[in-house]
């Protein structure tokens, strides 16, 4: 009799620890699953997030045309904010800022710069350089041709502005920027430019 007794006891036992065991394996599982689901659902929202940074990115990136109008009639401007200039290169000294930042550019990466001049172009192998700067009776510039003193710009925006010949007086705003195309090369990343109905100094002697 005792030993029956013993016998239901362990096979008691037996089912208890065998059900444990069931349970923790449904836990276990159950767990891996939310945990998997987790995961998905994390990168899921890293990919959105970086979705819709590079979506902010693209749309700042734009710069878009306006047409505003002089006195003696329209002018493109193209532009996409207004910044405030650390480095305005005017009449004085425009041939002498040039050569330094041509020199030293290190000290002027990255600032944000406004500068009027005369539009000049160099295409070369069907690229267009574009140039905003003045005539020069000195030969300070150690970039330029003789005759002249200028700096390269760049404009990445979804409209061109119709600059047409070197007689056409712009205004720039944008920040400085080193470039490589086989070597490296400095410009002004233009963030607006705008045709002037008034020139400046066109011949500089400084």
């Amino acid at each position: 009799m005792k030993n029956k007794v013993k016998k239901i006891v362990l096979i008691i036992i037996l089912i208890i620890i065998i059900i444990g065991i069931f349970f923790l394996i449904i836990n276990s599982s159950s767990g891996k699953k939310e945990q998997k689901v987790t995961i998905a659902d994390n990168i899921n929202k890293n990919q959105e997030v970086n979705n819709e940074t590079k979506n902010e990115n693209i749309n700042k990136e734009l710069k878009k045309t306006k047409i505003i109008e002089h006195d003696d009639g329209i002018e493109y401007s193209i532009s996409d904010e207004e910044i405030t200039p650390e480095i305005i290169v005017g009449d004085n000294y425009f041939g002498t800022q040039i050569a330094d930042m041509s020199l030293n550019f290190d000290q002027y990466d990255g600032k944000t710069i406004e500068i009027e001049g005369l539009y000049f172009q160099n295409p070369l192998e069907n690229i267009v350089y574009t140039f905003v700067g003045r005539y020069s009776i000195s030969s300070i510039c150690p970039t330029c041709p003789p005759g002249y003193s200028y700096f390269e710009y760049e404009w990445h925006g979804d409209e061109q502005i119709p600059l047409s010949d070197s007689e056409t007086w712009i205004k720039i705003k944008g920040i400085l920027r080193k470039g490589f195309d086989g070597s490296e090369y400095y410009y002004i990343d233009a963030q607006s430019i705008e045709v002037m109905n008034e020139k400046g100094l066109e011949t500089v002697s400084n």
